[in-house]
């Protein structure tokens, strides 16, 4: 009998076959991640200056290795997040730290410094990088409702002051 592929392989055979994704963005998860305003989207970096430094969050896409003329190792690595694709470039001391972990559908988030060139393109030069366990960033980010029918009551009060205290 045949079965059904999952989520995670569709989008990876529709990426690979058609080049987007169309049954589901895989980055919709992590939606109130990009919401808090601690990373900026590819679509915001061209309104960065040169030289600024950001924060920018997404799955690796694509990596491509070369050589400075010193013949030492660093890679153009392509990041794409919710909005669009981030050129980042890791220079050989950060390829060298990061190397291991710059694969293909990792989560990864950098830290980096802006780098505009003549023609307008932007590029995020790796100052530092983590790759965050995907489900745990899912996990942190769940939505809590909690329904109240007086804002006055002692209950409330004391829900809002625990809430507060443990976020």
């Amino acid at each position: 009998p045949l079965t059904e592929y999952d989520l995670q392989k569709i989008l990876s055979l529709e990426k690979d076959s058609v080049g987007i994704y169309l049954s589901d963005n895989p980055l919709k998860r992590f939606l109130p991640l990009y919401e808090t305003g601690k990373y900026t989207l590819a679509s915001k970096l061209s309104d960065a200056q040169d030289d600024s430094k950001v924060k920018v969050f997404g799955f690796i896409d694509s990596m491509k290795m070369t050589s400075t003329k010193q013949l030492r190792e660093m890679a153009y690595v392509l990041v794409e997040d919710v909005s669009g694709t981030i050129d980042t470039i890791f220079f050989p001391k950060q390829f060298e730290a990061y190397k291991s972990q710059l694969i293909g559908g990792y989560v990864v988030e950098i830290e980096g410094t802006i780098s505009k060139k003549d023609d307008e393109s932007v590029q995020v030069i790796c100052n530092t990088a983590s790759f965050p366990n995907p489900e745990t960033l899912a996990e942190k980010f769940q939505k809590l409702y909690i329904r109240f029918e007086n804002t006055d009551d002692a209950v409330y009060n004391k829900v809002i002051s625990v809430l507060r205290n443990s976020c």
